[in-house]
């Protein structure tokens, strides 16, 4: 009965923000997403942010390690849907302990959004 309540819910107000559905990986690909948004409305030249992964649902306990490329992992997770909103030039990797946030950042680079550094 609860879960039929939360995704009749979710399916009112949008998919986007029920994050009970996403796993770590594409958590963090959503944050991308929007920050790479952010940073073009923004015309800044840079836009730096913090992602501390949730236990749950489908996500992290212990220390972990943030691989980014044309793939994005954490830990088990796995996703590349970050690469349809930001590039990658070279692979990116941060390694952080329990209930550690890491920063990721972005840079205006033309028409691009690149994620130069995490750390």
């Amino acid at each position: 009965m609860m879960r039929r309540l939360v995704l009749v819910l979710c399916l009112t107000f949008g998919l986007a923000g029920c994050d009970f559905m996403t796993d770590a990986a594409t958590r963090i690909a959503y944050d991308l997403e929007r920050e790479a948004a952010a940073l073009r409305r923004s015309g800044e030249a840079t836009r730096t942010f913090t992602h501390k992964p949730k236990a749950s649902p489908e996500g992290i306990t212990g220390p972990y390690t943030v691989r980014l490329g044309r793939a994005l992992s954490i830990s088990k997770y796995h996703t590349s849907y970050h690469s349809n909103f930001v590039e990658v030039p070279k692979m990116l990797v941060v390694r952080k302990g329990d209930g550690e946030a890491f920063q990721v950042v972005l840079t205006r680079v033309g028409d691009s959004i690149q994620v130069t550094e995490l750390r």
